[in-house]
C-alpha cells in the first residue's frame, strides 16, 4: 500500500463492494487489510454532494464525509469480516460528529482521507456475523494533521429471505414498492429555502412553519442518482438525514442562519420508511444557540401517525473557516 505520507490515489475499488451501482459514486480506493483501513478521495465537483452550504464555504460536507463511512463500514463488512454479499444490511442507529473546525477544504489538489474502521460489540450466530456496531475514524492521510470526526452505525446483516420475511410482515403482505417504478411528489420546496441550489437535490415538500420548528412531507427525488444510486424499496437513511436538515434550513432559522452548517448526526431508525405512503417531517429547536455556538433540533418522521424514525442535528454556528492547508506540496 502507498505510503500515507505521499498517497496519490489512482482508481476506486470494486463499486459493488460499497453497494454502489455507478463507479462515480465510489469514494473509496485503497484498502489495507493488515490495518482495517482505507484511502478515500471525495470529488471536489459533484451535483449532489457539492451542493450545500458547507461546500459554498469551500467545506466538505458531513453528508459527503458520512457517505464516505459508509462505504468504507459496507467494504469492511465484506472485506474484513466476512459478511457474504448476498447479505442485506439492515441500518438501525448511526451517530456522526464531524467538527466544522476541523474539516477538510477544497483546494488545488483532490481531498483525500484515511478511513480505520472497528467492529464493536459484535453478534453472532454460530460463527456468522449477524451485526454489531461499526465505528469509521477518519483522518487525513498526511502526517501532522488532526482527527476529521468519526461515525458509528449499527447494523444489522441478514438473508435475503428473512429481509424479504420483515418486509412484507411490515406491509401487511403488500407487495414492495420500487424506487425505478415509483413517482415523485411534483411539488418541491425553492432550493433555496433548503439550502441548495438544484430542485433535483430537494428532499422535502413545500414546508410549513410551528411554534418551535416547522413541518414537510418527505419528497422522493428518484431521477437523483446519488439519492437512489440502485433500486430501493424504501427510503435510505441518508435520504432522510438530508430531508431532515433541509426542513431545519427552511423552518428553524434560528439553528441554520447562513453561517451555522451542521456538524453533528444522530440518527434513530426504527422501522422502514416506505416509498408508496406519505411521510411527514416535524422539527423542533430545542434551545437558543449554546455557549458554544451550538444549536441542536429534533426532527420526527412518522408515516401514517406512526412513528418511523427520528434524527437530532447539530448545528455549529461560529465556525465557518478552518486552518487546513488547502494544497499539497
Amino acid at each position: 500500500m502507498t505510503s500515507p505520507a505521499i498517497v496519490r490515489s489512482a482508481r476506486t475499488i470494486d463499486r459493488r463492494i460499497v453497494h454502489r451501482a455507478q463507479v462515480h459514486e465510489v469514494f473509496l480506493t485503497e484498502v489495507d487489510e493488515q490495518d482495517g483501513s482505507f484511502l478515500a478521495q471525495l470529488p471536489s465537483t459533484h451535483a449532489y454532494f457539492c451542493d450545500s452550504a458547507s461546500a459554498r464555504h469551500g467545506l466538505v460536507d458531513i453528508l459527503t464525509l458520512m457517505e464516505a463511512c459508509r462505504q468504507a463500514a459496507t467494504a469492511a463488512a465484506h472485506l474484513f469480516w466476512g459478511v457474504p454479499d448476498d447479505r442485506q444490511f439492515v441500518l438501525t442507529q448511526w451517530k456522526a460528529s464531524f467538527p466544522v473546525a476541523t474539516r477538510p477544504r477544497y483546494g488545488v489538489d483532490p481531498v483525500d482521507l484515511r478511513m480505520d474502521v472497528t467492529l464493536e460489540r459484535p453478534q453472532r450466530m454460530r460463527e456468522t456475523l449477524t451485526g454489531g456496531t461499526t465505528r469509521v475514524t477518519v483522518s487525513s492521510p498526511y502526517d501532522g494533521e488532526p482527527l476529521i470526526g468519526a461515525l458509528e452505525l449499527d447494523v444489522r446483516y441478514v438473508s435475503k429471505e428473512t429481509y424479504q420475511f420483515l418486509r412484507s410482515g411490515a406491509r401487511g403482505g403488500a407487495p414492495l414498492p420500487t424506487s425505478i417504478t415509483c413517482l415523485p411528489e411534483r411539488i418541491a420546496a425553492d432550493p433555496r429555502d433548503v439550502g441548495c441550489t438544484r430542485e433535483d437535490n430537494v428532499a422535502i415538500g413545500l414546508p410549513a412553519f410551528t411554534a418551535d420548528g416547522g413541518r414537510a412531507s418527505l419528497r422522493l427525488p428518484f431521477h437523483n442518482r446519488s439519492m437512489f444510486d440502485h433500486a430501493q424499496d424504501h427510503a435510505p437513511a441518508m435520504v432522510m438525514v438530508e430531508a431532515a436538515r433541509q426542513l431545519v434550513h427552511a423552518t428553524c432559522p434560528t439553528a441554520p442562519a447562513a453561517h451555522a452548517l451542521l456538524s453533528e448526526v444522530d440518527g434513530d431508525f426504527g422501522t422502514y420508511v416506505e416509498l408508496d405512503t406519505s411521510t411527514l417531517l416535524v422539527a423542533s429547536v430545542r434551545a437558543d444557540p449554546d455557549p458554544d455556538g451550538q444549536t441542536t433540533t429534533d426532527v420526527q418522521i412518522t408515516q401514517d401517525s406512526r412513528d418511523a424514525a427520528s434524527i437530532v442535528l447539530t448545528f455549529d454556528s461560529h465556525h465557518t473557516t478552518t486552518n487546513r492547508k488547502e494544497g499539497r506540496p
